[in-house]
């Protein structure tokens, strides 16, 4: 997110360069959501647009975004 942030805002006035890693780093993403009880519609939303977002940033980097499922009662069991 900082190479994208930096390429939009250029804060640094190209001061800064970015380079590939050797070796990948696996980086997660995550909205909380509260377990009891649902979201609102406007949350919803929001969370839809924003990996929407996310997914669209990613890809424009080469980055090859994956989507893991919210954990379930049975996985906080553990």
């Amino acid at each position: 997110m900082t190479l994208l942030t930096e390429r939009e805002l250029d804060i640094a006035k190209g001061q800064i360069i970015f380079r590939p890693l050797d070796t990948p780093v696996r980086y997660e993403y995550a909205i909380l959501t509260l377990l009891h009880r649902p979201p609102s519609r406007l949350a919803t939303r929001v969370k839809r647009d924003w990996m929407q977002t996310l997914y669209e940033m990613l890809e424009s980097i080469g980055a090859a975004p994956a989507h893991h499922p919210p954990l379930t009662d049975e996985d906080h069991a553990l």
